[in-house]
This record gives C-alpha cells, structure tokens and sequence, in this order.
C-alpha cells in the first residue's frame, strides 16, 4: 500500500503493529528474530503494551 509505505519512510511518522498486518503468529514471529538477530528478548506481550513503532521503541530505549 503506497500510503503506509510513505508513512514508513518518514522518520516523524508512526505506524501501529494493526496497520503493519501484525497478528498473533507475526508478533511471535517478530519476538523470536528480536531474540534471534538482535539478542533483545521480548514477549508478545511487550508488543500489545507497546502497540506502534514509536512507542516499541521508545520502551527499548528505556532499557537501555
């Protein structure tokens, strides 16, 4: 979809996990390569408190 392909590519913008496609297996999914290629260990349930990009990463960042 051009619209949210626009809205990925604008640093400013942000984008639910909902419009991303993301459902339960996706979720697991992206947990498992988390763990798996960033040795970042996550559950899904991380992903339902934190349930867009930004705010995912804003939660990363307080890891840190």
């Amino acid at each position: 979809e051009p619209a949210l392909l626009a809205r990925l590519r604008d640093p400013g913008a942000d984008c639910s996990f909902d419009e991303l496609g993301f459902d339960s297996l996706a979720r697991m999914e992206f947990c498992i390569w988390m763990q798996v290629e960033q040795g970042i260990e996550i559950g899904e349930a991380v992903l339902l408190d934190n349930p867009s990009v930004a705010a995912l990463a804003g939660y990363l960042a307080r890891l840190r």
